[in-house]
């Protein structure tokens, strides 16, 4: 990244400052600071034509929209008037992804308030990956707002499109700015950025690095409604990165005529002190203080004879080419292919070993643990490649985790913090009644960060929750944090919690409405898939990262979750975890889209019988809602029940059906709630239906026709009725008939009488039961030749 240095000094500018906070503030802020976030929340509210009280729940509706070279249900759901989603039935097709996407914009994109050349294609990104079959389910289509050739600040949107044939656009997440004919003026007399550094500088007198301005269009954010203006984007920091004094960082959005400072984050991202929860210490969660130190595999991990370099496998192996068989140094640091641990307090470990190859060359860091420096860096090194590898397992394609060598800064003059700035993670000493802040959960969730920053998301209070959200699906507890306040019973954060939306509280405390939709549908998850919960959960909150815009939580992420759970484009018939979902996320006021009632079982009955025999079905399924249900069966032959009910959600439906030919039938359910909304077939029931008697073969002779009856039931068969007719050539014998009992899977042979003529002739055998009513008729072609009958084999 390009750095120009600015000289310190000029006027005060006009501040907008959102604090962007991990797990909290570095330090206690002074007078001084807290006047500028008083002041900062000031000129919030003055930005904002529209700022909805955080405490009150802000003007959303979910309903149904008219997509144009479409009939499809669609329905948006919009906040504040701006169209944040759309769902439903899938709404545009292509020949590939981006084609889909690209027919969807050229027809639709006046919904969002632009004009389709307006959104400039970045990329695509696969989604939900599927291990079985290498591939993924989704991909998205991910677009940059741009007016005249200026990218509108912080404008994207993503159109999900399912990988299968015709490649059907089934979701669209959208963070776009109307800009009512704003056409921006780039005359370069008028546009000033060093005005705007100058104001940052005077805002904030430590700066001293500063990035290249970038021309953008200001239209605000979020739930922002501003009077879009010609700005600049830029970044400035203290060099902190000398580690000469405590980190800041800083995005300015400035006025490009006038400097004015009109938006501000911090791009520091601490870790929170002030929470309070409760919960059960668990192994493997805590702070060292807590817990006791195992030896791990260190996986990609760098070693080196000199300068030729090997890494270490997922089991911690590795092997580097030497030649010669003279005794040689090897040298391990944890510095590996992915994460280089960088140790504050002093050199970073390196053990090295004199060997003669092939070895081997074992190392064991942090051997005596009795070092927390040292302890720390085996923390840092080996749980930052925990949750990326966490990460990759549920989207290998992740944008941005290829990056090599990403610094993992442990050990900082600091305690009770650390942070993210976008280019690092970074952790602090024991102290102040906090434990060394490089463990476990603390890493999992600043590393969050760095998930949310690559996905292309804001962070706020998204980037908190999903930061919490990382360490709780690695570990599978809810509790974060164990031990940060020296109480190993007790978590930093919980994931086990009411927090409903909206919430008004700082961002840190926000980020665990998030975690707590997650863990409440792991919980619902579990109970329904106590098997493959874990990996249903993780796989949904990890690529609805790659779908998030903005900084908020809302429920625009419920329908995220349904839109990658649902298997056929078509949420409105639901999706295999809707109920799950629902419940988790309705726990928390994130309430989902009305939906159907669940899949059914498989319908239970049974899987052979007889035709024209009765038989019984019976399906079951729940109502998320707790609406009322009816079922639907299809018998397989073109017919089916009809809506059956109502039911009470969780009561078994019935229905009867006879099938009056011989097949193999497959038997599905569906269901209605008492609104109409439709849930989707279940898994079919096959059924074999069969003849109760079958005529097995006709034969001819001297003097006679026979032919041989079976009975495929499972009992006895009496009185059943036959009959044998010729037509034509027959002068003696044309009609026999007569009355047989056939045992349990057993055969009849049956006889004509004599026969005697000439010419040819039609053999018919009949075989009926009265009951239950089954019958069966056989026709051949023959001749009959004075007393001997000669029947075809198999037809006329």
């Amino acid at each position: 990244m390009k750095h120009i240095f600015y000289r310190k000094g000029l006027v005060l500018g006009i501040i907008i400052l959102l604090s962007i906070a991990a797990f909290g503030a570095s330090n206690v802020p002074g007078t001084i600071e807290k006047t500028e976030k008083e002041r900062s929340q000031e000129m919030i509210n003055s930005q904002k034509a529209i700022l909805f009280d955080a405490t009150e729940f802000p003007n959303e509706e979910h309903s149904q929209i008219q997509i144009s070279g479409t009939s499809a249900q669609v329905s948006a759901y919009t906040r504040e008037g701006r169209i944040k989603r759309l769902y439903g039935e899938a709404f545009s097709y292509g020949d590939s992804p981006k084609m889909s996407a690209d027919t969807f914009l050229q027809a639709n994109a006046h919904l969002f308030g632009v004009d389709a050349a307006d959104l400039n294609f970045q990329n695509l990104q696969p989604i939900m990956y599927i291990r079985d079959t290498d591939a993924y389910k989704f991909t998205s289509v991910n677009y940059f707002q741009y007016k005249d050739g200026i990218p509108v600040f912080q404008s994207r949107l993503i159109l999900l499109v399912k990988n299968e044939e015709n490649y059907p656009l089934v979701h669209a997440s959208v963070d776009l700015r109307n800009l009512d004919g704003f056409i921006p003026d780039v005359n370069q007399d008028n546009l000033n950025p060093e005005e705007g550094i100058n104001n940052a500088l005077t805002m904030k007198p430590s700066l001293v690095y500063f990035t290249q301005p970038e021309l953008v269009i200001w239209a605000g954010i979020d739930d922002m409604f501003v009077q879009p203006k010609l700005a600049y984007s830029l970044i400035g920091d203290n060099g902190y990165q000398n580690g000469d004094s405590s980190p800041e960082k800083y995005l300015f959005v400035t006025d490009a005529e006038t400097g004015d400072i009109l938006y501000v984050e911090s791009l520091i991202i601490f870790v929170d002190v002030t929470g309070n929860v409760q919960g059960k210490a668990t192994q493997d969660k805590g702070a060292d203080i807590c817990e006791d130190e195992l030896a791990e595999n260190l996986i990609w991990a760098r070693v080196n004879i000199g300068s030729n370099i090997a890494y270490t496998d997922e089991n911690g192996d590795f092997t580097i080419p030497n030649e010669g068989s003279s005794p040689v140094t090897v040298e391990s640091r944890l510095w590996g292919k992915w994460f280089r641990v960088f140790n504050q307090a002093g050199s970073d470990t390196v053990l090295s070993k004199i060997v003669t190859p092939p070895g081997p060359a074992d190392f064991m860091h942090n051997n005596l643990n009795n070092n927390e420096y040292l302890r720390a860096e085996v923390n840092g090194y080996l749980q930052a490649n925990i949750v990326r590898d966490f990460t990759l397992t549920y989207n290998p394609d992740y944008p941005g985790l290829d990056e090599t060598e990403f610094p993992v800064n442990v050990n900082i003059n600091d305690n009770c913090n650390a942070f993210y700035d976008y280019q690092s993670i970074n952790f602090y000493r024991a102290g102040g009644e906090c434990p060394n802040t490089a463990f476990s959960t603390i890493i999992h969730h600043e590393y969050g960060h760095h998930l949310v920053s690559m996905a292309g998301s804001g962070q706020g209070q998204y980037g908190e929750g999903m930061g919490d959200v990382m360490g709780v699906l690695i570990h599978d507890d809810p509790g974060l944090a164990y031990g940060f306040f020296s109480d190993c019973d007790t978590p930093l954060r919980n994931a086990d919690n009411d927090i409903q939306y909206p919430c008004g509280g700082a961002i840190h405390y926000c980020g665990q409405l998030l975690s707590g939709c997650v863990w409440d549908t792991r919980n619902e998850l579990y109970i329904t898939d106590p098997t493959n919960y874990s990996d249903i959960i993780s796989n949904l909150a990890i690529n609805a990262m790659l779908l998030h815009t903005g900084t908020e939580i809302d429920p625009s992420i419920t329908i995220d979750y349904l839109v990658l759970d649902d298997d056929n484009g078509d949420i409105y018939d639901g999706t295999p975890h809707y109920c799950e979902i629902a419940a988790g996320f309705g726990a928390h006021s994130m309430d989902a889209p009305p939906g159907p009632p669940r899949i059914p079982d498989k319908p239970d009955g049974p899987d052979d019988g007889i035709m024209n025999i009765e038989y019984t079905f019976n399906a079951t399924t729940i109502d998320c809602e707790g609406d009322q249900i009816y079922y639907m069966f299809d018998w397989g032959d073109g017919k089916d029940s009809g809506w059956i009910g109502p039911y009470n959600s969780g009561d078994t439906g019935s229905a009867s059906y006879i099938w009056k030919k011989a097949g193999t039938f497959e038997v599905r359910a569906t269901a209605k709630d008492e609104y109409g909304r439709e849930c989707g077939w279940s898994d079919p029931l096959i059924v074999n239906i069969i003849e109760l008697i079958d005529i097995q073969s006709v034969k001819g002779g001297f003097f006679k026709v026979s032919a041989v009856i079976k009975n495929n039931g499972d009992e006895a068969v009496t009185g059943v009725q036959w009959s044998i007719t010729l037509e034509g050539g027959a002068f003696i014998g044309k009609n026999t008939s007569g009355q047989v009992n056939i045992p349990m899977g057993g055969e009849a042979t049956i006889e004509s009488g004599l026969i005697f003529g000439f010419g040819a002739t039609k053999v018919t055998v009949t075989a009926e039961v009265e009951v239950p009513e089954c019958s069966d008729t056989t026709e051949r072609g023959g001749f009959v030749l004075l007393f001997y009958t000669h029947v075809n084999f198999g037809g006329e």
